[in-house]
């Protein structure tokens, strides 16, 4: 005993610093499994006419509430995907059915148990319910993400057209901070969402299971 207590007096980092490290790797338990994807909504079939039965759902293991997908080939829009013929939208018609826009892994039959939202593509237009004119408008964002009820991380990103590129600009790139990670929850709101419809596409995020 005697020399035990000798060597930790005399040697105390051979003892503690083994114990940092044994607590340290303890405390983790590994994911059973991660996985990035980016979800394009290219392969989702569209009707042209009738966007109430175009909703997202379920797509690449997240549920997409308050969304619609759009199909650039067959309908008029005034922001194009940035990839691809296919986006997702949300306005004040889908929002008084089913909420507020969000992305979510919490939903039957999920193997989700949170995600990281790395960013986003997404732009603005005339709601096309209100106004017949096909134009693209500015608008500011707002998204936060959720764990366990608790906020977690919130961003604000403005899409503002030039006056000379109303028709057919690109969509901007939201590149999220970084809190919004293993969320369970991510709400996008938009400014005005009767007169604006917001539009987004290929959104970035790595899955955990």
């Amino acid at each position: 005993m005697k020399n035990i207590l000798a060597t930790i007096l005399f040697y105390p980092s051979l003892f503690f610093a083994q114990g940092s490290f044994a607590l340290s790797s303890s405390k983790r338990t590994p994911n059973q499994g991660t996985s990035e994807v980016i979800n394009q909504f290219d392969t989702r079939t569209a009707n042209p006419v009738l966007s109430a039965l175009n909703n997202v759902g379920v797509e690449k293991g997240l549920y997409f509430q308050s969304f619609v997908v759009v199909n650039t080939s067959l309908t008029l829009t005034a922001v194009f995907p940035h990839s691809g013929t296919n986006e997702i939208a949300t306005a004040v018609e889908q929002q008084d059915l089913t909420g507020t826009p969000a992305i979510t892994s919490i939903y039957s039959g999920s193997e989700v148990r949170y995600f990281t939202l790395k960013s986003f593509y997404f732009g603005c237009e005339a709601n096309s319910v209100v106004s017949v004119a096909d134009v693209a408008l500015q608008c500011t964002i707002f998204v936060a993400g959720f764990k366990d009820g608790q906020e977690k991380g919130s961003a604000t990103y403005t899409f503002s057209p030039t006056a000379a590129n109303v028709v057919r600009p690109s969509m901007i790139q939201a590149k999220l901070p970084d809190d919004f990670v293993e969320l369970q929850n991510v709400t996008v709101i938009q400014d005005n969402p009767k007169l604006k419809a917001l539009v987004l596409d290929d959104i970035n995020v790595m899955l955990y299971s």
